[in-house]
């Protein structure tokens, strides 16, 4: 197309956590000048209509969507989207604090317009490493929008380090971009390849000169060996390296120290670093046969004739039961009569290995009902899930349930679950063969399942925790091989636990950690059961996430509890090795 367009417009309305690797991304694969519209967080229209009605949600819900951030937003979005390539900002002001935060970013974009219109990229030359203490209050946020959707896209595109640099004439400009709305941050800057000679730094959003120790240059040696720059929540900051001195309003004293943090790569998500893109077209052909398996009332039978296994639908003629059917004693002979939904062989259900297996139709009941569940399995685990005929779940009655032999599971859903008609699902968590023999559903008074009377209370770590990897302590148990103060964990799934005391204020992890020949990382935090064995998904921090360089950092928080849980370790990809070189675990600040 080129020669044909004038501009493109970059569809940059996701928020700008996601829009300025929109517009990096089309600037690098285009040399035709890109229009983007800056965003203040996911999804944010910019009539004054959309703004109305984001307003009015935020207060009926209570759910703002990043509004009350919007300036912040606003103004980190214009900056960072033209760093990344943006030749036109279009924005809309229908807001006082939009116009305050689009007339503050065009007075910093003018003093560095030069380097983004006429300058050269040159990220490869600058190394930035987050040395940030202690996790940001985000990795609570359990919001759908800023603390899911748009969290996503900041762990695993946008990632903890963005920055852009230019170089024009000699001199060079540096934009250090944090989009945590909670934390400010702080990070290791040096740059790899600079003329030798004395450098001037001017910090361009604060118009302050950056000295070391009251000197107002600084050598090619002490850039190269780096400085720590701290860069405010929703904010940046942009640093002019010049040999001449320009106008400077005050200073920023900061020391010339060396990190052995390792530099972080932006770039990993399309360099396969975070994102496997073979993985996600194969996750993405399998959706449509996955909602065929939980909402079409079906069975899912694999061909074995043919080299490469197909699909065969079978559409099972399930029988609507109602209130009168209970109490109701099943024995599988007939599964479609019971409304069960299943494959059945010799009168049992069987999971034959695979994760969902079956579902059963609720009517709408006034009591609460004891489910019953004559299972056998070997070392599996099986799950219950309810949802509604509108596909939202209403609870999880059983989880993660051991079926070890011939067992009776037991669960109870209470009336006010069961005040519409609704489907169970039956799932073997961990993906092991589970027989269901009989099933009985009765009225009962009692709300809960009666647990045994004496709980197990597991031995925990102290906090604060730093942990010595070349010895066991309690509380931890990592399998691997340790070595120089390092585990390194064999391809396997589960690879570790770490049990949690009871708290009663939030907590802080980090951990540093690496993974070789396509091993990616998963850390759930999981309640347990009286026990001792993990049961309820309490949070999950990181699922398949792929560790972009040696010795990545992992910062989380964990909510206060008056309960011990258990943080699980998983290589999600059951392959190759992941490195545990340090963890600690304290107070969140």
């Amino acid at each position: 197309m080129k020669g044909t367009l004038d501009f493109i417009m970059a569809d940059t309305l996701m928020g700008g956590v996601y829009d300025a690797i929109t517009v990096d991304a089309m600037s690098r694969s285009s040399n035709i000048p890109i229009i983007a519209i800056p965003g203040s967080s996911y999804c944010v229209g910019y009539t004054a209509g959309v703004m109305n009605g984001r307003r009015m949600t935020a207060e009926m819900t209570g759910s703002t969507y990043g509004y009350e951030q919007r300036y912040e937003n606003h103004r980190l979005s214009m900056l960072h989207i033209a760093a990344s390539g943006a030749a036109v900002l279009r924005y809309g002001i229908n807001e006082a604090c939009i116009g305050k935060a689009t007339v503050e970013a065009l007075k910093i974009l003018k003093q560095v317009e030069d380097f983004y219109l006429d300058g050269k990229r040159a990220d490869e030359n600058a190394a930035v490493a987050d040395v940030t203490s202690g996790a940001s209050r985000w990795s609570l946020d359990k919001s759908r929008i800023r603390g899911g959707i748009w969290k996503y896209f900041y762990d695993n595109w946008n990632g903890k380090v963005q920055t852009r640099m230019h170089a024009l004439n000699g001199d060079y400009a540096l934009g250090l971009y944090n989009w945590d709305p909670w934390q400010n941050k702080k990070w290791h800057v040096r740059l790899k390849d600079i003329p030798e000679g004395n450098w001037y730094l001017t910090e361009v959003t604060t118009g302050k000169r950056i000295t070391m120790n009251g000197r107002k240059t600084w050598t090619t040696a002490e850039l190269k060996k780096g400085f720590v720059m701290e860069i405010p929540k929703i904010d940046c900051r942009i640093i002019k390296f010049t040999r001449k001195a320009i106008p400077a309003s005050g200073e920023i004293t900061l020391k010339c120290e060396a990190t052995t943090a390792a530099p972080y790569n932006q770039y990993a998500w399309r360099t396969g670093g975070q994102h496997d893109f073979k993985q996600i077209m194969i996750r993405q052909q399998k959706r449509p046969l996955h909602l065929l398996k939980l909402h079409g009332k079906t069975i899912v039978k694999e061909n074995t004739n043919m080299k490469t296994s197909t699909v065969a639908v079978i559409a099972a003629a399930v029988t609507t039961l109602t209130a009168a059917d209970f109490p109701l004693t099943v024995d599988f002979k007939d599964v479609a009569k019971a409304g069960i939904s299943a494959k059945v062989e010799n009168n049992a259900i069987v999971s034959k290995g695979g994760y969902y297996f079956g579902s059963m139709q609720l009517p709408a009941l006034d009591k609460n009902v004891l489910f019953t569940i004559k299972a056998n399995g070997k070392g599996a685990k099986l799950g219950i899930q309810q949802f509604g005929l509108d596909n939202k779940r209403i609870s999880i009655p059983a989880w993660t349930v051991p079926v070890d032999g011939a067992v009776d599971v037991k669960f109870i859903i209470p009336a006010s679950k069961l005040k519409v008609p609704s489907k169970l699902f039956f799932y073997s968590v961990g993906k092991k063969e589970i027989s269901f023999t009989a099933m009985k559903a009765e009225f009962t008074d009692k709300t809960k399942v009666d647990a045994p009377k004496v709980a197990r209370k597991l031995p925990a770590i102290p906090i604060p925790f730093k942990a010595d990897l070349n010895k066991k302590q309690t509380g931890v148990n990592i399998s691997g091989k340790a070595a120089n103060g390092k585990i390194t964990i064999n391809k396997g799934y589960n690879i570790g636990t770490i049990t949690l005391p009871i708290t009663k204020e939030a907590l802080s992890c980090s951990f540093t950690m690496t993974a070789n020949d396509g091993a990616t990382l998963g850390l759930v935090l999981y309640d347990i059961d009286n026990h001792g064995r993990p049961t309820k998904a309490l949070a999950r921090y990181a699922w398949g996430k792929r560790l972009g360089q040696a010795g990545e950092k992992i910062d989380f928080a964990i909510p206060a509890s008056p309960k011990q849980r258990l943080l699980l370790l998983y290589n999600t990809a059951k392959k190759g090795n992941i490195i545990v070189e340090s963890f600690e675990i304290g107070k969140l600040q």
